[in-house]
Formats: structure tokens, C-alpha cells, sequence
């Protein structure tokens, strides 16, 4: 599908965010196609559903996830890492830089 605004929220993730049966019922962020682009509202509702890709994580890891497996679950990479695959080194590697630079 396709992506929209400042943190490139999919038509999947809005329609969630937007669900109030949805899987962030208890966690409800209000979001249309058109607030994507208001970054106050895009970034806000990314962080809510990183929060949730973290959660999702760390019910399939059986304990809490860190946060770089929480984008491996946004990404879908988790279920090969806890296979023992790696599912995108390239991917993940530059995930890992970009986590250093912004430690520094």
C-alpha cells in the first residue's frame, strides 16, 4: 500500500489507528489519510503504533521486546530473527548505524 506524511504511515497503520474495534482500542489515536501530513499528529501516531509493534514483539518474543526487535516486527523481519534467520542484514545493519549516531 501506499505511504503518507512526515513518518510514512501506511493505508494499513491508519486504518488501524483509526479503528475504535481495532487493535489500539485502548490506546486510541484519531487519524485520517490527511493528518499524515500535519507532522505534530503523523509523528504522535507512529510513535503509538512503534509502541504497539512493540508490544506485538514482545508477546511473540514471550518477554519484553527491546526496540530495535520492535522494528523488526514493524518490518516483519521478527519471525525470521527468532527463527535464527537473518531476514534483511542489509536493512538492519543500517538500523544499527543510525541507532549509534544518534547515541553519540
Amino acid at each position: 500500500g501506499q505511504a503518507h506524511g512526515l513518518i510514512q504511515l501506511t493505508d494499513q497503520a491508519i486504518k488501524a489507528l483509526g479503528d475504535p474495534k481495532g487493535e489500539l482500542v485502548n490506546h486510541m489515536v484519531k487519524i485520517a489519510t490527511e493528518d499524515t501530513y500535519d507532522p505534530n499528529l503523523s509523528i504522535g501516531a507512529a510513535i503509538r503504533w512503534l509502541f504497539r509493534k512493540r508490544d506485538l514483539a514482545s508477546r511473540r518474543l514471550k518477554r519484553q521486546a527491546t526496540w530495535r526487535e520492535a522494528v523488526a516486527e514493524y518490518k516483519s523481519y521478527l519471525p525470521d530473527m527468532v527463527s535464527g534467520k537473518d531476514p534483511d542484514p542489509k536493512q538492519m545493519k543500517k538500523l544499527d548505524d543510525i541507532y549509534e549516531r544518534l547515541k553519540k
